[in-house]
């Protein structure tokens, strides 16, 4: 994980690094500067690490099962992000409604989505707003 992935408000986790304090390890951790300064200059970066996807963290996300492994968050009434679970990676695209593309359900293909803050930053970057996540 590369401190330019990331951005203030992300969700990372400490990890299980002896050298931790026990309370820490394992634990969910809010980008701040200071985070992404220890991660630039590589200040013990071994401390941190991705969240990975799961199915249980898209749920806590806000996102809903449409489909044997489809879920779909929803931006407004006529954009979804859609994440397909491939088995050992997820997808992501966003649809938009076939009213509202010439009367063809579009879908724009994203990319390959693993961790927790790659999918934080595709929803800020299509919506503008922060994604809720209540780990």
């Amino acid at each position: 994980m590369k401190a330019d992935e990331l951005r203030i408000g992300n969700l990372i986790r400490y990890t299980n690094d002896e050298d931790l304090n026990t309370s820490l390890r394992g634990t969910p951790l809010v980008v701040d500067i200071d985070t992404l300064t220890y991660i630039e200059i590589g200040d013990r970066p071994d401390f941190y690490e991705p969240i990975p996807v799961t199915i249980k963290i898209l749920i806590k996300c806000g996102f809903v099962k449409r489909r044997d492994r489809e879920y779909l968050y929803s931006i407004d009434l006529h954009k979804h992000i859609s994440i397909v679970d491939g088995k050992d990676r997820f997808l992501a695209m966003l649809l938009q409604d076939a009213e509202f593309s010439g009367g063809e359900l579009s879908v724009f293909c994203c990319n390959e989505i693993n961790y927790l803050h790659q999918l934080q930053n595709l929803a800020h970057a299509l919506t503008g707003e922060e994604l809720k996540v209540k780990l």
